[in-house]
């Protein structure tokens, strides 16, 4: 279970996400897949191979780097509608306005990764993986 989750360098949104995306895989892949009882695996050996690959993932998303993260997603929703009206985007702008939404509103609901981190790793495993790995292609290229 990661220590010590506050970064010492802020993480732009892009490399939030990437981080997200990056320690659900890591964790899915020890886990082999399998839906996990959190408070077992985490004292497993596939928890122990993996622990400092995801103590690293989650020091970037230590302090604020998930709120300023959702800032920067309205930000880039602003900027896609550019003072204009969200039924006006032409189709590939209104999809992309989507997918940010989407992460948003999955961001919105992150539990602290300081906190108990079997909550956080259900939560990113279960719930926002499969949002990133649908979102990730088209929004972290957007956020840069």
């Amino acid at each position: 279970m990661p220590s010590n989750t506050t970064s010492s360098s802020t993480s732009t949104a892009s490399q939030t996400v990437e981080a997200l995306t990056k320690l659900g895989i890591v964790i899915t892949d020890a886990a082999r897949g399998q839906s996990v009882d959190w408070s077992t695996f985490l004292k497993s050996s596939d928890y122990q191979t993996i622990a400092n690959s995801v103590t690293q993932l989650a020091q970037k998303l230590g302090g604020n780097a998930i709120s300023q993260t959702v800032t920067s997603i309205e930000q880039k929703q602003q900027a896609l509608l550019a003072g204009g009206n969200l039924v006006d985007l032409p189709n590939d702008k209104l999809l992309q306005y989507n997918d940010l939404s989407v992460l948003k509103f999955k961001l919105q609901t992150t539990p602290s990764v300081s906190g108990d981190f079997a909550t956080f790793g259900k939560w990113l495993v279960d719930d926002a993986l499969p949002v990133l790995l649908k979102v990730a292609p088209v929004v972290i290229p957007l956020l840069l």
